[in-house]
């Protein structure tokens, strides 16, 4: 087996060549993955968000068979630099990674998931998982959309990977053989290293992401120096070496956290749960990089939410 260390023999899904039994497995009634109107009324919903992003959503039913084939490829034994697909794992682990090095690269990857053609998840199915063929078809229609991956799957960001897994395994080997520290997180490549990093390196990396179709988003190709505050996947790596907050962030909370103070709690004014709502994610994910951040505005914020606990109850 190439990649004997993904332990991919051990996946629920390796091997498989019975219909029947994938159907048990995503919970579907017998019968309806050999029928060919049953996959085509599985759809996507496509719309525009508020940056302007093309957002491919899977309809109810199709939704739910992407959420459990990405649970069941979650189980794949990822290595650690895959950041992404591992379990308990975030963006903040990614920064992380780097922040005892001294000199990083930022790579972007451009429509990722929109460049990942439906014949390389086909192969990942027929190849790396030794699925049959016809299985290997009925796995590449439920998850794909046309002739790739779209972009508001469940399980494109697992099939994304392991659909070019040889790719990333080259990458990673051209990183490690130059004592290179790298990660993926989705998108993101990141490189890092406690002396200056040759732009060569860099350059036969973005030329094996250009031999598979893909190419690298120029302006967020970023090299970052010595005793500068470098950002890693929205986090902040300061000149001592410690995660902090985007200042972005930072005033994010704090000018959220004013709009609220200048509401009176009512538990049936639709906006003001929403305000609260979007705090405490903001507040999370700041607490989450500096668990001591905005303690004041943590304790204020568990009041509110309690009265607004209360008057719903009663």
């Amino acid at each position: 087996m190439k990649y004997a260390h993904y332990k991919l023999n051990y996946n629920l899904l390796y091997r498989l060549d019975s219909t029947d039994l994938l159907e048990e497995h995503l919970n579907l009634t017998k019968g309806c993955l050999k029928d060919n109107k049953f996959i085509e009324s599985l759809g996507y919903w496509v719309y525009t968000n508020k940056s302007g992003r093309v957002i491919e959503s899977p309809t109810i039913e199709l939704k739910k068979i992407q959420k459990k084939l990405q649970r069941c490829l979650s189980e794949i034994e990822f290595p650690n630099w895959v950041i992404s697909c591992r379990k308990k794992v975030s963006y903040i682990n990614n920064a992380e990674m780097h922040s005892k090095n001294n000199y990083i690269v930022t790579l972007d990857i451009s429509k990722f998931f929109m460049n990942c053609s439906k014949s390389k998840v086909y192969n990942f199915f027929k190849t790396h998982m030794k699925m049959s063929e016809d299985l290997s078809e009925i796995m590449t229609k439920l998850i794909c959309k046309d002739d790739r991956l779209p972009t508001g799957s469940p399980s494109s960001q697992v099939i994304a990977y392991l659909s070019y897994i040889d790719m990333f395994e080259e990458i990673n080997s051209i990183a490690r053989s130059n004592n290179l520290t790298i990660s993926l997180y989705v998108d993101d490549i990141t490189i890092s290293s406690k002396n200056v990093i040759n732009h060569k390196i860099v350059d036969e990396i973005i030329k094996k992401l250009n031999e598979n179709g893909f190419t690298i988003n120029s302006k967020k190709r970023k090299y970052l120096g010595k005793n500068k505050n470098k950002k890693v996947t929205g986090v902040i790596i300061d000149k001592n070496n410690n995660l902090k907050v985007p200042n972005s962030l930072r005033l994010s909370v704090i000018t959220l956290f004013e709009d609220i103070k200048k509401l009176n709690i009512n538990p049936n004014n639709k906006l003001h749960r929403s305000k609260v709502k979007s705090l405490r994610g903001k507040l999370n994910s700041c607490r989450a990089i500096e668990p001591n951040i905005f303690s004041n505005i943590h304790n204020q914020l568990s009041k509110i939410e309690k009265k607004l606990a209360k008057y719903k109850c009663n």
